[in-house]
């Protein structure tokens, strides 16, 4: 894994930003922002095993879910095979809010590359 794109790039990810908000503190008052993802860059080539580690709370399930299309970024830009992702995960859980609440422990395995795939063929429906 490296942060430089090469013309057998998998996956690239460019300055990816997620940020949540945190419940208010008082009633009247704005809820303060939470940025798990802070300018989150990454390229995976092709034939290239990688892993991401870090302590809890450090933003691993939050990348992986914002690749996935789980999530919407504030920010940033995620490649497959070259082609920009650009997805909203909104339509789906309106028209299907248990689409992605399921026990995922029954689906078989995959690779990186076939799960993401599989991720860009359901947001292609839209």
């Amino acid at each position: 894994m490296n942060q430089e794109k090469t013309d057998n790039s998998l996956l690239e990810i460019r300055k990816l930003v997620r940020e949540y908000i945190l419940p208010r503190q008082q009633l009247f008052s704005t809820g303060k922002r939470f940025r798990a993802l802070d300018g989150v860059c990454l390229a995976v080539n092709s034939g290239e095993s990688f892993g991401i580690v870090g302590e809890s709370g450090c933003g691993k399930s939050t990348l992986a879910r914002t690749v996935m299309a789980l999530e919407s970024p504030q920010s940033g830009e995620i490649y497959f095979q070259g082609e920009n992702l650009v997805w909203s995960v909104e339509p789906y859980l309106e028209s299907d809010p248990e689409f992605f609440s399921g026990n995922f422990s029954n689906y078989r395995i995959i690779n990186v590359g076939e799960n993401i795939e599989q991720t860009y063929d359901i947001s292609a429906l839209q």
